[in-house]
């Protein structure tokens, strides 16, 4: 059974990690890296369109907890003398 040794260690902008067995082993660097606190969205996450209407979800930089929904285009007919007549996303 083989043993390991993980070393970790920070120091400016670098990260290094080394593990290795008879001395040999590997290192791994990273960048610059920064953290953002994570938002969480706050909805709506059912969503009807709306005809003529630019909608757009604030979801930038944020988390979802769900997924978003969008339900159909709202459509539906009245019936008339000369027939029927269809509406297509009425305006609210």
């Amino acid at each position: 059974m083989a043993t390991y040794r993980i070393t970790m260690s920070a120091g400016g902008d670098a990260f290094q990690v080394s593990m290795g067995q008879s001395g040999e082993g590997f290192s791994v660097a990273f960048g610059a890296m920064s953290a953002r606190p994570m938002v969480p969205y706050p909805g709506p996450y059912v969503v009807t369109p709306k005809a003529a209407v630019r909608q757009q979800l604030a979801t930038a930089e944020k988390y979802l907890t769900e997924d978003v929904t969008v339900l159909e285009i709202p459509y539906f007919e009245t019936s008339n003398v000369h027939g029927s007549t269809v509406h297509i996303a009425p305006a609210e």
